[in-house]
């Protein structure tokens, strides 16, 4: 855990801006039809973290749908 560290807006930014571009170039989310156009998604697994919210704020960058799964439901939540 260790302790906790304040993060500035550039650097929560900046972070979102390099993490949004990974998922782009490594081609992580993918296409669905929604109501006649394309809707990007994107499924996460994991717990409340500064990843976690890093990952949210990439998506909005990027204007990909965020599915979050609950890791306090398990892995067998994801079937």
């Amino acid at each position: 855990q260790g302790e906790y560290r304040w993060l500035s807006y550039s650097e929560v930014k900046r972070r979102a801006t390099y993490i949004s571009k990974a998922i782009n170039k490594l081609r992580l989310t993918s296409e669905l039809i929604e109501f006649g156009r394309p809707v990007w998604k994107l499924g996460m697994y994991a717990t409340n973290s500064i990843g976690w919210t890093s990952l949210m704020i990439a998506a909005t960058f990027i204007d990909v749908s965020l599915v979050s799964i609950a890791s306090s439901l398990g892995v067998d939540s994801m079937v």
